[in-house]
C-alpha cells in the first residue's frame, strides 16, 4: 500500500508539473467569492394551513389581500380600497358627517397605536 501511494504521489506531481498555469487559472474562474456563497438548492418555507396567513389582534382580524390591509371603511358603510379610491390632493376623501374625525374611520391598522403586533 505504501508503494502504491508513493507511485500515485509521483504521478500526480509529474501531471501537475505539466499542467499549464493558464488552464489552472481558467479552472478557478467560476469559483469567485460571490459564487462560492451560493448554494445549489434553495430552502423554501412551506406555510401550513389555509389563508389568511396574516392576522392582527391575536387572530381576530384576518388579512387575505393587500386591499384588506390598505382599505378604509367610512361611517356610512363605504369601503375605499386602492382600486376604487379616486382621491387626490385636489379631490380629498370627505367624511359623511361634519362632526367626524379619524376615530370614525375603520382601518386595519388603528390610528390610536404606533405599532401593531403581527402574527404570521
Amino acid at each position: 500500500m505504501f508503494i502504491l501511494s508513493k507511485l500515485s504521489l509521483k504521478f500526480l506531481s509529474k501531471s501537475l508539473a505539466k499542467f499549464p498555469l493558464s488552464l489552472t487559472l481558467l479552472l478557478l474562474l467560476p469559483y469567485s467569492l460571490e459564487s462560492q456563497a451560493l448554494s445549489a438548492t434553495t430552502y423554501k418555507r412551506i406555510i401550513h394551513g389555509t389563508a389568511p396567513y396574516l392576522t392582527f389582534e391575536g387572530g381576530t382580524t384576518k388579512v387575505t389581500t393587500t386591499d384588506d390591509l390598505l382599505s378604509i371603511r367610512l361611517s356610512d358603510g363605504r369601503t375605499l380600497t386602492p382600486q376604487n379610491n379616486s382621491s387626490s390632493s385636489t379631490n380629498p376623501i370627505e367624511l359623511p358627517a361634519l362632526d367626524q374625525s379619524f376615530e370614525n374611520i375603520d382601518m386595519m391598522v388603528p390610528t390610536s397605536t404606533n405599532f401593531v403586533n403581527l402574527a404570521i
